[in-house]
């Protein structure tokens, strides 16, 4: 937690532990110097060196120059001071040494106290006593408060006894009061005295690990390199290190500093200086710590004072005081009981996976601005959303791993845990849900009370479940109270989440194996019922909307704006075989299922019907597609359930009419089912269907998608209706459809006369006979819809489910042979080219092309001037399949017709013009240059007058260009590569310079402007290894000094990588010398240019690297330059490396063996490097070498930290029975014990299988502590 904006990071473990009276504070000389301005040990040498005139012959003064000169020069951390003093007691007595330090310690005028004050009251108890350990030998502190009582050598604190009011004690000795010398227990200076009391008798090292076996130590004003510092961790290391946590502040520049408090054991606090502040951040931050110390519940209700403004109206690090706050359980009990009742908004900053959400709109249309959740609700502690890689099409999650999270169990829950917050094997607890921890209670208690916000049930809405004691407090109307003009809308919104809880299980695995049990033993009575369970629907989040951030309460709130879910079905559980004697035990459950998944459509879904019962015929050649809707959603339910109807009625005619007569005739499935059964079924007489339908209302009686099975029941039942029912039936067909509200009168006349009259003549078509006059009927409905025709009918009972299939071009030009040139493409423009309901379309403008390409030119060329220019015909005629094989004489045809064509005539088609250029140039060229070149001085006319024209079809990305991409899909890019096309014929040998006018080409390009230049570099840097070994002149020129110049634009430099990598070829050994250096560099840059080539980058490093060992191509990428560029690349650009190495040694010897040597001469050391990410990919690495591994392993395991439970390196050998790694278990241990965490809930998938495998292949090893280690924590 930070106090101020730019302060330390404190942790919340520090902080509670500093509450309790946990911590004791050991305050160095910085604290001496920071306001008081005393002199640090280094200055307060100095000057007693100088003071006492000491020669500078002298060695005490050589060995001060030495340490200030390697401090000041190479940033080492030499403090030499003991030592300085143990060689001035050669020439100066005790007293004399004693004498002048306290001098020179002697505060002058008025002294700024600020600092030690601060730590006073850090250092004071609640019941008033305070503690301080001080190396310093000034009363400063003494100064802050005349009740402080000081201690030294002979009066240290008797521990043992738990004194609790030490004063302050000074561990190395205290000036007298009147700064004349030391106390009789003098100072602790030279070498010989800190090895006194460190080393040798030890008397301060045991004080100080009593302190350190008891209390957090806090170290203040402290260098890691001091003396005092060095001494004290040095000598507890050696007696065994430190039991409780440690920490040190220390600035955030001192890189050095930082590594040396990690190699003592002690956790740095980090925090910025900056010319001009000094240490300000520091004593800002420990002064907000002080005052919070003096009065915790004061500060805390300042805290929730401000949270009160809700989380968008405060700062990061005011958010992080917050996130402190409710990590207790009295800090969550006072955000409980907060009145006013504190936001849930504030849900959104508990919550990282809201904090790390998705950018996105917050308008239903996503037309709105973006907003992204981490921008509003971060902490101050939080790292940055990870970034999407470029290249991956899978939506990555944006949140790093274990960041802060209110809803998570920390080590205060894990200490409050009673009996009835664990499950159990038996009992209540084994059947319900375990109570909340006490922290976790209060803020389920804080949650229900601010339930009747939308943010609280915006919140709700998103997660996968929620505890049952949040839900069942606000279902109760005594416990929360919805009110306002909104109540509904929220009540509903916990109404949908309680019951999303209760529908939301995933059964998808557990069907499965239902469904294999049944196929092994058979069926039983009981399953029957587990059947339907499994049978019925189930609800999902929908992501159709997803917000990023809650609602606001106004008149535009939807309940969908809260709680958003699809219904969703088991596809599995219809595959299974269902025996005929349990047809009539089964339809009655499955027909309450399709009951309430109805109840579930109607209230979760935009509108609900189900596809025809009775299937389309089957298509014709052309095909109206396939109806996906079949098997999907509640439609396949339905399905499925009349497929075991119809068995039924096979097999029992009475019983499946019993079942029949329990449908529902008020529910909108069972409607749907009820016609189709009695009109399409034989188990009923025509006069029961025919009374079911004059019972029906218009809007069933004209169903949308029921349309196919009422007119299919009255083709089969018409004959068997009576008068009256015949009768009362034409007049509800004649009457037509109802007028929705929103429908014009003019608009439902047409639509109503259309399917009138598809109905009586589709019916009349199928031997169905009127009472009615049929042909005056259509000639007075065809005055209403005069363009209907009589084929429309023969479609009337074909179904409106959805379908789906490939489209199919017909190119038959029979309509067109024998219209003239300038008929044909006004004809096709007003033909219908799309065959009604059919996956066809019609382009007879292809076939003449393919036919006839002169008359299909001619066209083009014949088209009415006053027309619209016709682009799309262009396009299809220029096409390279279509222009492929054209003879010379006709490439020089299209061109002058290209020549002649308007200037915004060919800026439409340039792109298309283009494209077939780059196919007819080496033919024109040969033939006819005087057309090439006249074709490519208008291109490169229109490119400079428009630069629009070089663009892109492709939509560029707000993060990223894909310079590669949008060259191949440019008019300029097409271009550049007929350019390229027409280079020198190979075999002139090195020295050879490319000709003149093709250098012209090329230069022409490279003078336009913008993106249409950089497309031409794309390419250039496709072809640079070519370029190069045929003209270095002009490739060091044009391309290389290009990269040399640091001025050189961005983009222009994006561009030549693009091409260069999307070769993907290790260039020659003079050019890769010749790009070695920028190589090494693009690893340091971080932008979306260079991530997309990390593969292609890797690979060729690691060549250039392991080349060095083979004798025709020596030293291109050097161990050291290897090792470097590993330290100043990205994360992910270190785990690509690794992936190409783990998968090159996996296919080939030669690169296994290298492995070894890149684990212990290039792959960095440092601590940096050893996180979780990096140590799955280097065990991946080690798993990957069958010949190496046991070395391979061995290095890994002293390269790695532990690893969690998202790495999946273990996964691949648990399902392998001899994997080559259990030959070696030795090694292997050591790299399971190096990589597994102490909680086998943390570790990989797969890993206890791997265990047991070696247990059972090696018996040797389960006497290994190791072994016996990994089974434990197993168990």
């Amino acid at each position: 937690m930070r106090f101020i904006d730019d302060g330390v990071d404190i942790p919340d473990e520090l902080l509670h532990a500093q509450d309790e009276g946990r911590v004791v504070f050991f305050c160095g000389a910085g604290v001496s110097r920071a306001k008081a301005k005393l002199p640090d040990f280094n200055e307060l040498t100095d000057r007693v060196l100088i003071e006492l005139g000491a020669s500078q012959n002298d060695d005490a003064w050589k060995l001060h120059e030495f340490a200030k000169t390697a401090r000041r020069q190479a940033g080492l951390g030499i403090a030499a001071s003991d030592q300085v003093f143990q060689l001035l007691r050669r020439d100066f007595t005790d007293a004399d040494i004693s004498t002048k330090v306290s001098e020179i310690l002697t505060p002058i005028g008025g002294v700024d106290l600020s600092a030690h004050r601060t730590l006073v009251k850090l250092s004071r108890l609640r019941t008033g006593e305070t503690r301080i350990v001080t190396t310093n030998f000034d009363r400063l502190f003494e100064k802050c408060s005349a009740k402080l009582r000081t201690c030294s050598r002979s009066s240290l604190p008797n521990l043992s006894f738990n004194e609790a009011d030490w004063g302050v004690v000074h561990l190395h000795g205290c000036v007298k009061s009147d700064n004349t010398g030391p106390t009789r227990d003098g100072f602790v200076l030279s070498s010989a005295e800190f090895g006194d009391a460190y080393l040798a008798d030890g008397w301060a090292r045991d004080f100080v690990r009593g302190i350190l076996d008891r209390y957090v130590a806090v170290f203040v004003g402290y260098s890691a390199d001091d003396p005092p510092i060095r001494y004290l961790l040095e000598g507890l290391r050696l007696s065994g290190g430190l039991k409780n946590k440690a920490y040190a502040f220390q600035s955030m520049s001192d890189s050095p500093a930082i590594s040396s408090w990690e190699d003592k054991g002690v956790e740095p606090l980090v925090y910025a200086t900056e010319t001009g502040c000094d240490h300000r951040r520091l004593w800002s931050s420990l002064k907000s710590w002080s005052e919070r110390s003096e009065n915790p519940l004061r500060w805390q209700k300042q805290v929730m004072r401000q949270a009160q403004r809700g989380p968008r109206a405060l700062q990061p690090h005011e958010r992080g005081m917050v996130a402190h706050i409710v990590s207790t359980y009295s800090g969550a009990q006072a955000l409980a009981r907060h009145k006013p009742l504190i936001p849930a908004e504030w849900l959104c900053v508990f919550d990282p996976a809201i904090r790390y959400g998705q950018p996105n709109t917050t308008v239903r249309a996503h037309d709105g601005p973006t907003v992204d959740p981490y921008e509003l609700y971060h902490l101050d502690c939080d790292p940055i959303p990870q970034t999407k890689n470029p290249e991956s099409i899978h939506v990555e999650t944006r949140m790093p791993l274990a960041v802060w999270s209110a809803f998570d169990h920390n080590e205060n829950d894990f200490q409050s845990l009673g009996p009835d917050q664990l499950s159990g094997i038996r009992g209540h607890y084994a059947g319900n849900s375990p109570n909340l921890t006490p922290r976790l209670a209060a803020l389920a208690a804080w949650i229900s009370s601010v339930a009747d916000q939308p943010s609280a049930a915006w919140w709700a809405g998103k997660q996968l479940a929620i505890h049952p004691e949040i839900l069942e407090k606000i279902s109760n109307p005594y416990a929360v109270t919805f009110k306002g003009k909104y109540q509904n809308i929220l009540r509903e919104a916990w109404r949908r989440i309680a019951q999303y809880q209760e529908l939301s299980s995933d059964d998808s695995d557990n069907v499965l194996r239902f469904g294999q049990k049944l196929a092994e033993s058979g069926w039983h009575s009981t399953d029957v019922s587990q059947f339907a369970k499994r049978f019925s629907p189930k609800l999902e989040h929908s992501n159709w909307r997803s917000r990023p951030i809650p609602p606001v309460l106004n008149s535009k709130l939807r309940v969908r704006d809260l709680a958003d879910y699809n219904v969703k079905y088991s596809d599995g559980i219809r595959t299974v075989q269902i025996p005929d004697d349990l047809l009539l035990q089964l339809l009655p459950l499955f027909r309450n299922v399709l009951g309430q998944a109805e109840e579930l459509e109607d209230r979760y879904s935009f509108y609900i019907d189900i596809c025809s019962i009775e299937p389309d015929e089957p298509a014709n050649v052309d095909g109206g597609g396939t109806s996906f809707e079949r098997t999907q959603g509640l439609s396949g339910s339905v399905l499925s359930f009349i497929e075991l109807f119809k068995r039924l009625a096979n097999l029992s005619p009475e019983a499946a009419k019993a079942e029949l007569a329990t449908w529902p005739a008020d529910r909108k499935v069972f409607r749907r089912l009820r016609i189709w059964a009695l009109g399409n079924l034989d188990l009923v007489s025509a006069r029961e269907f025919g009374q079911e339908l004059v019972s029906l209302h218009d809007n069933d009686f004209w169903p949308f998608k029921g349309e196919r099975d009422l007119l299919l029941g009255l083709s089969k039942k018409w004959a068997g209706f009576d008068r009256e029912i015949r009768l009362t039936i034409e007049r509800r067909i004649l009457k037509g459809p109802p007028r929705y509200s929103r429908t014009k009168r003019s608009d439902h006349a047409l639509h109503s006369a259309y399917r009138r009259l598809n109905w009586i003549n589709w019916l009349n078509s199928k031997g169905c006979n009127f009472t009615f006059d049929l042909n005056r009927k259509n000639q007075s409905l065809q005055k209403i819809a005069p363009d209907w025709l009589p084929e429309y009918a023969a479609k009337a009972a074909e179904s409106m489910d959805g379908k789906s299939g490939m489209v199919r071009i017909e190119t038959d030009f029979t309509v067109v042979e024998d219209l003239q040139s300038h008929e044909i493409i006004a004809f096709i423009r007003n033909m219908k080219t799309r065959v009604s309901d059919s996956f066809v379309r019609l382009d007879p403008f292809q076939g003449l092309i393919k036919a006839q390409p002169e008359k299909a030119l001619s066209a083009l060329l014949a088209t009415n001037p006053e027309a619209p220019f016709p682009k799309q015909f262009w396009d299809t005629f220029l096409d390279v399949q279509m222009r492929a094989g054209d003879t010379s004489e006709f490439c020089e045809t299209i061109t002058d017709s290209l020549l002649d064509l308007a200037d915004f005539e060919f800026e439409q088609i340039a792109r298309a013009a283009s494209e077939w250029f780059k196919l007819a140039a080496p033919e024109l060229l040969a033939n006819s240059e005087t057309h090439f070149e006249q074709l490519w001085r208008r291109f490169i006319r229109i490119l400079k007058a428009n630069v629009a024209l070089a663009t892109s079809s492709l939509v560029r990305s707000s993060q990223s260009t894909d310079w590669a991409l949008e060259a191949l899909n440019s008019t300029a890019g097409n271009l550049a590569q007929a350019a390229i096309k027409l280079r020198v014929e190979p075999g002139l040998g090195a020295a050879a310079r490319f000709p003149e006018n093709w250098i012209c080409h090329i230069n022409e390009m490279l003078e336009l402007e913008g993106d249409a230049r950089r497309y031409m570099l794309v390419f250039i840097g496709y072809h640079l290894n070519w370029m190069f070994n045929e003209d270095p002149s002009w490739a060091e020129k044009n391309v290389l000094e290009l990269l040399d110049d640091t001025t050189s634009n961005e983009d222009d430099i994006a561009a030549i990588w693009a091409g260069f990598f999307w070769r993907s070829q290790t260039p020659s050994f003079e050019l890769y010398e010749r790009l070695k250096p920028h190589l090494l560099q693009l690893g340091s840059l971080s932008s979306h240019q260079e991530t997309r080539h990390y593969e292609n980058l890797a690979g060729m490093l690691l060549v250039g690297w392991g080349s060095k060992r083979d004798a025709a191509v020596v030293g291109m990428v050097t161990d050291s330059e290897m090792t470097e560029f590993i330290k100043n690349s990205s994360q992910r650009l270190r785990q690509q490396i690794l992936w190409c190495l783990t998968r090159w040694s996996k296919d080939d010897s030669n690169w296994s063996s290298k492995v070894p040597d890149f684990l212990k001469n290039v792959w960095p050391k440092q601590k940096e490097f050893r996180n979780q990410e990096i140590s799955s990919v280097l065990c991946e690495l080690a798993f990957a070498q069958e010949t190496h591994f046991e070395i391979v392993a061995r290095l890994v395991s002293k390269l790695i930290t532990k690893v969690s439970s998202n790495t999946t390196f273990i996964w691949a050998l648990s399902v392998e029975e001899e994997n080559f790694s259990l030959k070696h278990p030795n090694a292997l241990l050591d790299l399971l014990t190096a990589a597994l965490s102490g909680s086998s809930s943390l570790w990989p998938y797969g890993v206890d299988g791997l265990i047991r495998k070696l247990g059972e292949k090696t018996p040797a090893v389960r006497s290994d502590p190791r072994f016996i280690a990994l089974q434990s924590r197993l168990s």
